[in-house]
């Protein structure tokens, strides 16, 4: 907000209980409440004049914001592909233990989706496959057990963009692992659910 724009903003209820007050004043004089209902008329024609630059203005400001949301910038290593109606999320490094903060992988994960979040499809029902990969430098006792990892950070994040939900009822979660080249995930979204064995009864 500019200097004068502030200062009218700061100034514009004063003056409108200035003008309340004189019209309480002057309440038995015609030509006095004459003048003061001009004043009053004036006074709601600035506020209102003073409103609407305001709302331009936060709106500009929230426009800016979003434009710059869409423009963070995505690390590398990250990577979105789309194959058929296949989505191919690749990120260059493993997934933190459970219960451990995994902002600096669901960030840049964000980041990534919302820079292509116009062509992304919204699956209503979905195979999500996790593939762990573990460069060939690590030993085996590296490897790390799926239920050890934070899947479900990573798993709300893709949700914003790609899920109708990431209920069982909507989706299936698969995890594997391999040795690869580098250290890496690679989340694979499929159209439709692994059907699931009705219970034994």
């Amino acid at each position: 907000m500019s200097d004068t724009l502030s200062r009218d903003f700061t100034a514009a209820p004063q003056k409108m209980n200035d003008t309340a007050v004189r019209l309480a004043a002057g309440r038995y004089d015609d030509e006095y409440l004459y003048r003061l209902t001009s004043a009053a008329q004036q006074t709601a024609l600035a506020a209102r004049q003073l409103y609407t630059q305001t709302k331009a203005r936060s709106a500009d400001f929230r426009a800016f914001g979003k434009s710059a949301e869409r423009a963070r910038p995505v690390p590398d290593g990250y990577s979105l592909q789309m194959t058929g109606a296949t989505v191919i999320i690749r990120l260059p490094l493993l997934l933190t233990r459970r219960g451990c903060d995994s902002a600096f992988i669901c960030e840049p994960l964000d980041a990534l989706l919302s820079a292509h979040a116009p062509g992304l499809p919204r699956f209503r029902a979905c195979t999500v496959e996790f593939l762990h990969c573990y460069a060939a430098s690590h030993r085996p006792a590296d490897v790390r057990d799926h239920d050890n990892l934070e899947t479900r950070a990573v798993l709300n994040t893709i949700e914003r963009y790609l899920l109708t939900s990431d209920s069982g009822l909507y989706c299936t979660n698969i995890q594997s692992t391999c040795w690869a080249p580098h250290d890496g995930t690679v989340v694979t979204l499929r159209p439709g659910k692994i059907p699931v064995m009705e219970a034994v009864p």
